[in-house]
């Protein structure tokens, strides 16, 4: 057999998606891509141990070079920060890994080593370069502007959530379903490289593949970008000129309008429809954002969340009257601003769904159990009935969708996300005498899932 030094297979195509914006990490990133790319191309092609062995070396050399390269510049920026340190495990992990894969290449069956190098170091790379280094690097550009090193990290936690995150994720699948091809190909390969002319069968159909699958990658990255761009501009463009130029037509004819029952009922429908919408797109962008965000617990006092929310709501509080107290809220280590969205939410509910004749009435308990934090808020309002007490945490699930036009059906869905992604879970009771209880559990001493 001949040619072996002609064939490649690209399963990691360089894109500028992946680009960090400093010069000296992304030609690393791309030479560490190369590497990856010549190592599945001699797994594809069936080289001999010690040459798949030299690559995976090289790949092994190069990274720790790359790796000293990185955590420099992180330390002259983070110097000490979490960030860092967490960084640094990562860098750390790889290292471990590719020292174990190496010793244990020879001797185990081919398709098995396929399996394990190419599904690892794909997915690895790509997560670490989109999510990791991407938004290392913001923080790194943003910091010459003047601004904090916290002030810089939420910069690039904002810029790297919502529907860029739905990006990020899009893109892994696509490399992940690529990764997937690669290797029913290279088995393909395996299987008729007894011959020359099997093998040039198969080679052919290989580059045929590959094509389309990049040429399919492309597209949904174009896809996902138009939807992006679509739903933080274009549908909410509409929903902003709907309500100024409703708003202009009350002014100019604020008199007829007035005396006219009929045309006051149309406009005031037509700016709750524009204000419902403009509610659900942001809760839509909120949701999404949630997907995969992590929960990034601190050591606080747990009442700050809370008094958070209060902020967030005072105008709702104020004008529905509404009575709101708590018991002893501990310190723990919990994610103040996500604890401060599901107060929010609850709270804001509570109020939503209160009976018309009667001041809200709002109570929120904190029981600190070994292992777990159980927050209880409890309402006077209309109740929900079990049948639909788990139901309600669905998207755009709405109790009673006209008696409270105001809500989107997305609030529930999104505190049961943020909590299940602390490892907690989230249920509802029915009060006493009369309302709603919600109950939900943070674990007081476990990461985020």
């Amino acid at each position: 057999m001949t040619g072996h030094a002609e064939h490649t297979v690209e399963i990691f195509p360089w894109d500028e998606n992946f680009a960090t914006g400093i010069d000296i990490i992304d030609t690393q990133h791309k030479r560490l891509i190369e590497l990856l790319n010549v190592l599945v191309a001699h797994l594809a092609f069936q080289r001999n141990a010690p040459a798949i062995d030299q690559v995976i070396c090289d790949l092994k050399d190069y990274a720790a070079i790359h790796f000293a390269t990185e955590e420099a510049i992180w330390s002259a920026h983070f110097a000490g920060d979490s960030w860092e340190e967490w960084h640094r495990s990562a860098h750390s992990d790889f290292v471990d890994k590719i020292i174990e894969m190496s010793r244990g290449v020879e001797g185990k069956p081919y398709d098995e080593v396929i399996e394990q190098v190419v599904r690892f170091l794909t997915h690895w790379l790509a997560l670490h370069i989109i999510e990791s280094d991407k938004r290392m690097a913001k923080v790194v550009l943003a910091m010459p502007t003047g601004v904090s090193l916290e002030r810089a990290k939420e910069l690039a936690n904002k810029e790297m959530s919502g529907a860029t995150r739905v990006l990020i994720e899009t893109v892994m699948g696509m490399y992940d379903n690529l990764a997937h091809k690669t290797i029913q190909l290279t088995r393909e390969i395996n299987a008729r490289i007894k011959s020359e002319a099997a093998l040039q069968a198969s080679q052919a159909e290989l580059v045929r593949l590959k094509d389309e699958a990049v040429e399919g990658e492309r597209r949904t990255v174009h896809e996902i970008k138009n939807f992006a761009y679509v739903l933080s501009h274009h549908l909410q463009e509409p929903v902003r000129e709907q309500l100024l130029y409703t708003s202009k037509l009350k002014k100019i004819f604020s008199n007829k309008i007035i005396a006219d029952g009929e045309a006051a009922d149309t406009v005031n429908h037509i700016v709750h429809g524009g204000e419902r919408l403009r509610k659900l797109l942001a809760d839509m962008q909120v949701h999404m954002a949630l997907s995969h965000s992590p929960w990034n617990p601190k050591r606080c006092a747990t009442k700050i969340a809370l008094n958070k929310a209060l902020q967030r709501l005072a105008r709702k509080i104020r004008e529905s009257g509404a009575v709101i107290d708590h018991g002893e809220l501990p310190t723990a280590r919990v994610d103040l601003e996500r604890l401060s969205d599901i107060f929010t939410a609850l709270i804001d509910n509570s109020m939503t769904f209160s009976h018309k004749a009667t001041i809200p009435s709002v109570r929120v308990t904190c029981e600190a159990k070994t292992d777990q934090l159980v927050f209880r808020v409890e309402d006077n309002g209309v109740g929900i009935a079990e049948d639909m007490r788990e139901r309600v945490f669905g998207v755009f699930e709405r109790l009673h969708p006209q008696d409270a036009p105001s809500g989107t059906g997305i609030g529930l869905a999104v505190v049961r996300k943020i909590i299940e992604s602390a490892g907690g879970r989230v249920w509802i009771e029915a009060a006493s005498p009369r309302g709603t209880r919600v109950c939900f559990t943070i674990p007081s001493h476990t990461k985020s899932r």
